[in-house]
């Protein structure tokens, strides 16, 4: 039922512009098109929790898609470590799951256990096969 899903996390207008302008460039692998509109949306300045959460997790994507799985690590961290509430509910578990596993790579070991421990804090989904 809609009335049960989650808002979408607000981002700030100022914020939305360079990371549309991210992830279209993400999208065509332009991928230093794509830290360009990051940092554009790092400088913007009054930024929300939710928007520093937004710019990294788009960040660690784009690392990602680089190959750059220390940089997605580290932005990983840089999402979720300063304000833990900023992540979204219904992002949680994917984020910390991922979260753990670059952690894991990176060899980011006390992070990684930090990670794994809210995971296993999360309530279990309803139709997560047992």
């Amino acid at each position: 039922m809609a009335a049960d899903k989650p808002a979408a996390p607000k981002i700030s207008p100022k914020v939305l512009k360079p990371l549309l302008a991210a992830q279209a460039a993400n999208g065509k692998k332009d991928y230093p098109a794509a830290l360009a509109a990051i940092q554009d949306a790092l400088a913007v300045s009054d930024r929300t929790p939710s928007d520093n959460y937004q710019i990294h997790h788009y960040a660690m994507f784009i690392h990602i898609g680089m190959q750059d799985m220390p940089g997605a690590a580290t932005e990983a961290e840089a999402a979720i470590d300063p304000d833990p509430s900023a992540v979204p509910e219904g992002d949680k578990a994917s984020m910390y799951k991922t979260a753990l596993q670059l952690a894991s790579i990176a060899k980011h070991n006390d992070k990684a256990l930090a990670y794994a421990k809210v995971l296993l804090s999360l309530p279990t989904p309803p139709d997560a096969e047992t």
